[in-house]
C-alpha cells in the first residue's frame, strides 16, 4: 500500500466520531503528513510503516494497523567482516547490517562515513520505490559531492 492508500484507509477505518481530518490538517498539513510523521517503521522491510489505531476509534470495534511503504526509502547494507571470510549462508546472515532510511542525505552520508571504517566492508546502498527495489547508487558519483 502507498501512502494515498494508507491515508484513505485511516481515515475510514476510524469512526466519523473519532476522527477530525480538519484539526490534523491544521496541524500537520495533510493526514498523509500526519501518517509521515507519526507512522513507525515496521523494521522488517524497506521502509514499510505503519500506524494503529484503537479498538475504541475503530469502525470495527478493533484495533487496526494501517502499514505502507515509504515512497522513496534507502537501503544501506554492509558487513563487519570482508567477503572472502564469509563462507556459509549463515555466516553472510550473521555479519550483515541492513538499515533504511527516508532521507537520501542522511543515507548517503552514512554510507560515506562507513566506506572510511575499517570494520565496515562492501558497502552499498540502494532507492527503493513504494516498497521495491528501484536503483542501485553507484557511490563513485558522489565522490566529489562527498568531500
Amino acid at each position: 500500500m502507498n501512502i494515498k492508500e494508507a491515508t484513505a484507509a485511516f481515515i475510514a477505518a476510524h469512526k466519523p466520531t473519532r476522527i477530525d481530518v480538519d484539526f490534523i490538517e491544521f496541524g500537520y498539513g495533510s493526514v498523509e503528513r500526519y501518517l509521515e510523521q507519526e507512522g513507525s517503521l515496521t523494521g522488517d522491510a524497506c521502509g514499510e510503516r505503519y500506524i494503529e489505531i484503537s479498538e475504541f476509534d475503530t469502525v470495527s470495534g478493533t484495533t487496526e494497523l494501517i502499514e505502507w511503504h515509504d515512497h522513496e526509502s534507502f537501503q544501506i547494507c554492509y558487513f563487519d567482516k570482508p567477503k572472502f571470510e564469509l563462507k556459509t549462508p549463515e555466516d553472510f546472515a550473521a555479519h550483515i547490517t541492513i538499515v533504511f532510511d527516508p532521507d537520501f542525505d542522511w543515507a548517503i552520508n552514512e554510507a560515506f562515513d562507513l566506506l572510511k571504517d575499517p570494520n565496515a566492508h562492501d558497502v552499498t546502498l540502494t532507492a527503493y520505490h513504494d516498497g521495491e527495489k528501484y536503483e542501485h547508487i553507484n557511490l563513485d558519483e558522489y565522490t566529489e559531492w562527498y568531500k
